[in-house]
């Protein structure tokens, strides 16, 4: 007789009992799991390939792939022998789901997206020289939006991104019913990373002038692999490079306790190096900036974990080998580019300081935002709405306002306009959704772990970098950004479980 079991957080007897002991015979996956692995990998090693899917053809492509990622999570699975090592059994994810406080969470959210797009205060409206808001009747004690143009940016296009964002999330938690998986994710994540900065590399060498060789960018727009703004392309590659190095020392750690002669940690460890690399040449300041504090703080809190463990070091005669090899291939990488480039760029960034005039238009951007935060704190004005009602408070600095000329779509500081566009209800309910992961991650004692040191290290420094630029506009690095921690935090409620904790 078939039992059914429901992942709510206790493997069938048998199943345990195979992880604890150590077994070296490893079960196979489902067949219904791969294929819902092919689509998460697919899903997110695709989302930067997609010009950082910008465009609109690239969020709802985006939005299907994550709502059939979902459906086959959800779906119930027969599980036969071959799979548990003992009897059978039916797993239904449904009451896991249910349990997930982060979905009902993020759902209420959307559902407040929802409200601000069909209850407009405002309208979009132009003619052949210019366009304008006019205000319209509206439910004033419900979140209020603005009704503009699909293809500029509304309401509905926030609403598709952050509704990917959490389907791929739930996806992850119920979908995995092995840490392998996660592994698999998060290995899929740095080979990805690491091959877009290899095309990022060959772009320096011989590139037209366009997005990977065929798209031209937007007026004004510097990119660099496959994004359209540089400095989405130095936050997504830091993200990638804390998975990189991540796996690298889980790999280490346990080929030093497992007595291993070899393992893959050195690739891992080489793909985190090329990665920072190309961090720098993205000429990206801040993401350069965050990437060397990331890896001098990742050092300093490995360090202080190993000697908290008391663990062995393992044989130092590989430990200083890999790191000649990675000075060789630091110095050979650093003389085929144009370091001279970077050398320079910073340097005249260090003699400018806040007197640039990037850095100056910046900050008085940020006092706008500022103003117009202090005037929508609690409402909001509309998910999506930013871009939209910004030169209201833009055009009290002629300086970077130019009689309407310079049009900002951001504010370059998504702490100042994600508040600004979801008002405080909808800010209380992100801090739920992240306080719900952070939660689950203490409860399987995160910090004791390198690999969730790392990785939250990596999605800290996107947090840092939020606060001189807007890398949360970007769907490609918002989404994989809450997909990591989800992904961490699976990874060890199994791995806590198989050792019985």
């Amino acid at each position: 007789m078939t039992s059914t079991w429901t992942p709510d957080g206790n493997q069938p007897p048998s199943l345990v009992e195979k992880f604890r002991s150590g077994s070296q015979q490893r079960l196979p996956l489902h067949p219904a799991e791969k294929k819902l692995l092919g689509v998460l990998i697919a899903h997110l090693c695709l989302l930067p390939w997609a010009i950082g899917t910008m465009y609109i053809w690239t969020q709802i492509a985006s939005l299907g792939l994550a709502a059939i990622g979902f459906l086959m999570a959800i779906w119930p699975r027969d599980y036969t022998s071959r799979f548990t090592g003992g009897p059978e059994f039916r797993m239904a994810p449904w009451p896991k789901l249910i349990r997930f406080p982060f979905f009902w969470l993020g759902l209420a959210l959307l559902a407040y997206i929802t409200i601000q797009g069909l209850n407009p205060a405002w309208r979009y409206e132009s003619n052949a020289a210019h366009w304008w808001l006019h205000r319209v009747k509206h439910i004033a004690w419900l979140p209020t939006g603005m009704e503009t143009p699909f293809a500029h940016f509304n309401a509905w296009r926030s609403l598709i991104i952050y509704a990917s964002a959490w389907l791929v999330a739930c996806s992850l938690w119920v979908g995995l019913t092995r840490r392998l998986s996660v592994q698999y994710v998060l290995m899929a994540l740095a080979t990805n990373g690491c091959v877009l900065a290899i095309v990022a590399a060959a772009q320096r060498f011989v590139g037209n002038g366009k997005i990977l060789w065929f798209v031209t960018p937007p007026t004004g727009s510097v990119g660099f692999a496959s994004f359209i703004y540089k400095n989405h392309a130095g936050a997504y590659l830091g993200l990638m490079l804390s998975v990189a190095l991540g796996l690298a020392y889980w790999y280490y750690d346990r080929g030093v306790r497992r007595l291993q002669k070899s393992n893959p940690a050195g690739l891992f460890a080489l793909m985190g190096l090329f990665i920072a690399l190309m961090v720098i040449f993205s000429f990206s300041r801040a993401a350069a900036v965050l990437v060397l504090v990331f890896m001098v703080t990742a050092g300093s809190a490995l360090f202080l974990i190993r000697r908290r463990q008391a663990l062995d070091t393992g044989n130092p005669v590989i430990a200083v080998t890999l790191l000649l090899v990675f000075a060789v291939f630091a110095y050979v990488a650093l003389q085929s580019f144009e370091i001279d480039q970077v050398v320079r760029r910073f340097d005249e960034f260090a003699k400018e300081g806040s007197n640039a005039a990037s850095v100056r238009e910046r900050d008085l951007a940020r006092t706008a935002s500022g103003d117009m935060l202090r005037a929508h704190w609690l409402q909001g004005t509309g998910a999506g709405s930013f871009r939209f009602y910004f030169p209201e408070y833009v055009k009290k600095f002629p300086e970077i306002y130019r009689n309407g000329k310079s049009f900002w779509e951001h504010a370059h500081c998504d702490w100042l306009e994600i508040p600004i566009e979801l008002g405080l209800a909808g800010m209380l309910l992100l801090l739920a959704c992240a306080g719900s992961i952070g939660l689950i991650l203490i409860r399987n004692y995160a910090w004791s772990s390198p690999l969730a040191v790392l990785l939250l290290l990596g999605c800290a420094m996107t947090l840092a970098h939020a606060w001189v630029d807007f890398p949360f506009q970007c769907p490609a690095i918002l989404i994989t950004w809450t997909t990591l921690p989800v992904c961490l935090a699976r990874w060890l409620e199994l791995e806590n479980l198989s050792e019985g904790r």
